[in-house]
């Protein structure tokens, strides 16, 4: 009898390890209660965010996958090709969207990982062989392209050929991968701080706190600030981190202003995430001197 319940119980398992893969929907969609439909579509979401660490190192790294939910097991035993298409015009509307710089990640910088995904032109076919319900859009990253830590790169596409299958509801729109770099120090920062005219127009001096900055990778030791409060006027700044944690700081590439620089001491304390900065900028009547601390949030 013992040996018989063992039976059994190894029969259900086959069973369940079968079916498994039919079924399953992605996110709990209505429709896959329609028991004769097969459905496909992105369990990851539509909108991948994949961040990596100064310098980007190479390797494989998964941007996501198109999973076949099968009604039985006769779906799932077809062979079948999913087809996307690259839609770089979706990420120009991002960017309007989110006031964001994102650009069409370069094929130069990857190589298509997964076998059984093929590209031409701007196709992507995600290949599924009997038995096959899921297939990975895997890229082998060359990292050494990605010279220019502070730009932010991206890859848009639409499924176009449905193989003949229904796609879920959730699914059944723009996929966005968004790639960017961020080093030790990329982060949103609160500062509290102020700034000191010349004498004659001191009644312009002010103060701030808990203002909110985020500081974005530019390299693996340099990001990019606000100055001061006067973001809104184009005035930004690089801060360069050196191994004693003291801090370089600099006008940004974009700055209105190019006489940004160090007025005293500028550390970073990486035990409490702290820069203490003292620098000045230029004006038309003297130096205005700011003095501020920005603690990581």
């Amino acid at each position: 009898m013992k040996f018989k319940n063992i039976k059994f119980l190894m029969l259900a398992c086959s069973l369940t390890m079968l079916f498994s893969a039919c079924r399953k929907d992605v996110n709990d969609a209505d429709e896959t209660l329609e028991s004769g439909t097969t459905f496909i579509g992105v369990p990851e979401g539509l909108e991948q965010s994949i961040f990596f660490t100064a310098p980007v190192a190479s390797g494989n790294v998964d941007l996501f996958s198109i999973k076949k939910d099968a009604a039985n097991n006769q779906e799932l035993q077809k062979s079948q090709s999913i087809v996307l298409t690259a839609i770089p015009d979706a990420i120009t509307k991002y960017n309007e969207a989110h006031e964001t710089e994102y650009e069409v990640l370069p094929v130069s910088f990857y190589t298509i990982a997964n076998k059984s995904v093929t590209q031409s032109s701007n196709n992507l076919a995600f290949n599924f062989a009997p038995g096959d319900f899921v297939q990975k859009f895997t890229i082998n990253l060359d990292g050494t392209k990605w010279t220019d830590l502070s730009k932010k790169y991206a890859l848009a596409y639409i499924i176009s050929n449905t193989g003949g299958l229904s796609v879920h509801a959730a699914s059944n729109d723009t996929i966005m991968v968004l790639f960017g770099v961020k080093n030790d120090y990329d982060a949103t920062y609160k500062a509290t701080g102020g700034i000191t005219f010349p004498a004659a127009q001191s009644a312009n001096n002010r103060t701030w706190s808990d203002r909110e900055k985020s500081l974005t990778t530019i390299s693996p030791n340099v990001v990019e600030a606000e100055a001061g409060d006067l973001g809104g006027s184009g005035y930004w700044m690089y801060l360069t981190i050196n191994s004693d944690n003291t801090v370089k700081v600099t006008p940004s590439s974009r700055s209105a202003n190019g006489t940004i620089q160090n007025d005293g001491a500028c550390t970073y304390d990486p035990s409490t995430k702290t820069f203490k900065l003292n620098y000045k900028y230029v004006g038309g009547t003297g130096d205005r001197k700011i003095s501020e601390e920005l603690v990581r949030q």
